[in-house]
């Protein structure tokens, strides 16, 4: 700060007034990191010590006590401490405040003779051409205004004045940016699967809808022997087929059975440790992206066997048949892995629908991107009284907070109040 141009550093002690009480508990706490001793401020030897510890010369002391403390004084209050840092925390309607409090004739733009009005009283030895030179140098870190060089500050180029603040902008207009192509990238993910996932949802209700009437065919006796077994017959088919659909869920992931296999293991060694104490209870949560959720949950909630042992009850059913006729018995056990295979179907169908509904919702928000910053609005505060003004000292507050839209417009010079 100390090795700024004159109207940088004069410019850090005009602003210090604006700064609310966020910004000086930050420069607060700055403030008394450097006060060594503990004894309330920062005296030359707190800074002596800092020095020492950061490998500084003597010389920068001697410039640090010149620049803030005053003639004779051994210490720097946390008031002129303060000019240092109101560059770094100054944001949001101080800002806009600061910027209305110089630009003297409204017109939304500070010039060299408005500034230098404005910083001449902080230091008489300020010149008008030291405040055009340092105008001069705004512009042109003003990328956008390349071709302007007016030598007058609109309110983007006076909050290129900032630094930190810029960098906080930039960063956020990046993160801006990365959501954006992050959120297009989930956004495609999803879009590939979203398709197929629902033909597989509906071939599931399908054949839940069979299993639901083949079931009773089988355990009606009055059906005939004929027909419970071609119902008998028929869930088979069906099991089969919910089981092969089980083994092939939409994603990525082409090899399910191998993924299955090392999850069967992976899950097989924690539980051997932690009975062995080897080991503490990991947490079940599983990572579900937005193309392989459904593969994901199949592979770890065992759904490429879900329908295993009732797939094979009615494969050991068509063995029997062809040898002799199947019992009452043998129907009921039909009758009842149908109606198990009923109940998982049901349980899987509806996570299946309700998380690509989930997703669904998440892609609806991801197509709206991340607002920007909005521009900062006239404060209202700190304007000089303008040709054309018309002054209010007469009228009542309440009636112009009653009124739509005056009250955010209107000025009452009489008092200084909005």
């Amino acid at each position: 700060f100390c090795g700024e141009s004159l109207p940088q550093r004069l410019f850090g002690r005009f602003l210090v007034k604006f700064l609310d009480d966020r910004n000086l508990r930050k420069i607060t706490q700055s403030y008394y990191a450097l006060d060594m001793d503990g004894d309330g401020i920062v005296s030359e030897k707190d800074l002596q010590a800092v020095a020492k510890m950061l490998h500084k010369p003597k010389k920068s002391i001697d410039r640090l006590m010149y620049c803030l403390a005053p003639p004779g004084a051994s210490s720097i209050s946390c008031w002129c401490f303060a000019e240092t840092m109101a560059e770094d925390v100054i944001d949001g309607r101080a800002l806009r405040l600061a910027f209305e409090s110089i630009d003297q004739d409204g017109s939304q733009e500070i010039t060299p003779p408005e500034l230098f009005e404005t910083l001449h009283p902080l230091n008489p030895e300020l010149t008008l051409e030291q405040v055009i030179h340092h105008i001069g140098i705004v512009e042109l870190n003003c990328a956008s205004n390349m071709e302007l060089h007016d030598h007058t500050l609109d309110f983007d180029e006076f909050c290129q004045l900032f630094p930190t603040r810029m960098q906080r902008v930039q960063e956020l207009d990046r993160r801006g940016e990365e959501a954006l192509m992050r959120s297009m990238e989930l956004r495609t993910r999803f879009e590939s699967v979203r398709e197929v996932t629902w033909e597989w949802i509906h071939r599931l209700e399908s054949v839940l809808q069979e299993l639901n009437t083949l079931k009773g065919l089988a355990i009606e006796k009055f059906r005939g022997e004929r027909a419970r077994d071609d119902a008998v017959d028929s869930l088979r088919i069906n099991l089969k087929l919910a089981d092969t659909c089980f083994r092939h869920t939409p994603g990525p992931d082409g090899d399910l059975e191998a993924k299955h296999e090392a999850s069967k293991r992976e899950r097989a060694k924690r539980r051997h440790r932690i009975a062995n104490g080897g080991g503490k209870r990991e947490s079940d949560d599983v990572c579900l992206d937005f193309d392989n959720f459904l593969q994901n949950h199949a592979v770890n909630n065992d759904w490429l066997t879900l329908l295993t042992r009732e797939a094979n009850t009615l494969a050991k059913m068509k063995a029997k048949k062809e040898k002799q006729p199947l019992k009452e018995d043998d129907y009921f056990k039909a009758y009842k892995s149908a109606d198990v295979a009923e109940l998982k179907l049901h349980e899987v169908l509806a996570w299946s629908k309700t998380q690509v509904r989930e997703y669904a919702s998440f892609v609806e928000v991801l197509e709206v991107p991340e607002s920007g910053l909005p521009r900062l609005p006239m404060s209202g505060r700190g304007l000089h009284s303008h040709v054309g003004d018309v002054h209010c000292a007469g009228a009542s507050e309440k009636g112009l907070t009653e009124s739509e839209g005056v009250a955010s417009d209107v000025t009452l010079f009489g008092n200084g109040r909005l």
